[in-house]
């Protein structure tokens, strides 16, 4: 979780308190994210919680031998058997953009009819977060890719077009659709996001490739789409 702080100090305390309801030791330090598996190198506050007592942070000693971690699903109950531990969450507060709560509440409903739906959500959890945080207008070519989040968005929307469009510009709608419209991110009825394209661009596939490259994997496949690992997630 984030750091503890004047404004969200509350949520910590009920987070280890409902852990120790169920019967969980706990214990809590401040760490740098890398130093427990994480992808960031911010410092983050972190909790473990156990049956058995936790006499330190070193998860690897107490592991013992263990080389594989146990597959989650033979060590979790099924939900009929821990119903009676369910706690309700009323007394938690989010802290997020309110772009990013409306997302919460309209997940499940109609996509726009644009990128495909597998990457429909995941592409506009980024935008409602970016534009959550103050942006108005996000631009995207091979020139403008230091960002995983832009990187992921770029690919994404590279493929929605067939590479046919490879300089995206992204902005909340207002009036009516421009001529350069591409298609749309997001939900019918909750956040949604607005490509617009610049179809006299001209960039090879080798240079969107070695763009990429500079960061990752990347490659066009048979079908003309742009294949590509990103080692930073």
């Amino acid at each position: 979780m984030v750091l503890p702080s004047g404004s969200n100090n509350h949520n910590h305390r009920h987070v280890v308190q409902g852990f120790k309801d169920l019967g969980y030791n706990v214990r809590c330090k401040i760490a740098c994210a890398s130093n427990d598996e994480g992808a960031s190198a911010h410092n983050r506050w972190f909790m473990a919680a156990s049956r058995d007592p936790i006499p330190s942070w070193d998860f690897h000693s107490m592991g013992g031998e263990l080389k594989a971690p146990t597959p989650v699903c033979d060590v979790m109950l099924s939900r009929s058997a821990t119903m009676h531990l369910e706690m309700s969450t009323s007394n938690y507060h989010i802290n997020a953009p309110e772009l990013v709560i409306e997302l919460f509440h309209c997940s499940k409903d109609n996509t726009c009819v644009g990128v495909l739906p597998g990457h429909n959500h995941f592409c506009c959890v980024l935008l409602c977060w970016m534009f959550g945080k103050g942006a108005t207008r996000i631009c995207l070519d091979i020139y403008n890719l230091q960002d995983p989040a832009k990187r992921h968005l770029f690919v994404c929307l590279l493929n929605a077009c067939h590479g046919d469009v490879c300089s995206f510009t992204l902005t909340e709608p207002s009036g009516e659709r421009p001529d350069d419209y591409l298609l749309e991110i997001g939900y019918e009825s909750g956040p949604r996001f607005q490509v617009q394209g610049d179809t006299h661009s001209s960039v090879s596939k080798s240079e969107i490739t070695n763009a990429l490259e500079a960061y990752g994997e990347a490659l066009f496949n048979p079908d003309g789409l742009v294949e590509y690992y990103d080692p930073s997630g």
